[in-house]
C-alpha cells in the first residue's frame, strides 16, 4: 500500500497529467482506507475547481473585450435611462 505522503504526489500529479491505471487503482484503495487522505484530495479537486473557474471568467472577461464590472456598471446606466 502506497504511503500517504506518496498519495499525496500521485493527487498532485493527477493535476497535472493522466495517472496511470496502476495509479489509479493504488490511489483509490488508499483513499478508501485513509480519510486524512480523502480529504486531502477532496481539498485538490475543490481547488481545482476555483482556479478553473477563475480561468474561466478571465477567458470571459478577455473575449468580450471588458470586465464583468465594466459590463454590470454599463448594464445599470442603460437601466437608468429607461
Amino acid at each position: 500500500m502506497l504511503s500517504c505522503k506518496q498519495v499525496s504526489r500521485l493527487i498532485s500529479d493527477s493535476l497535472e497529467r493522466r495517472l496511470t491505471f496502476w495509479e489509479k487503482l493504488q490511489l483509490k484503495f488508499h483513499i478508501v482506507m485513509c480519510k486524512l487522505c480523502a480529504g486531502h484530495k477532496h481539498d485538490f479537486e475543490k481547488l481545482r475547481q476555483l482556479i478553473q473557474s477563475k480561468i474561466n471568467e478571465v477567458e470571459q472577461t478577455q473575449a468580450n473585450g471588458l470586465s464583468v464590472e465594466a459590463r454590470q456598471r454599463i448594464q445599470h446606466l442603460l437601466d437608468s435611462l429607461q
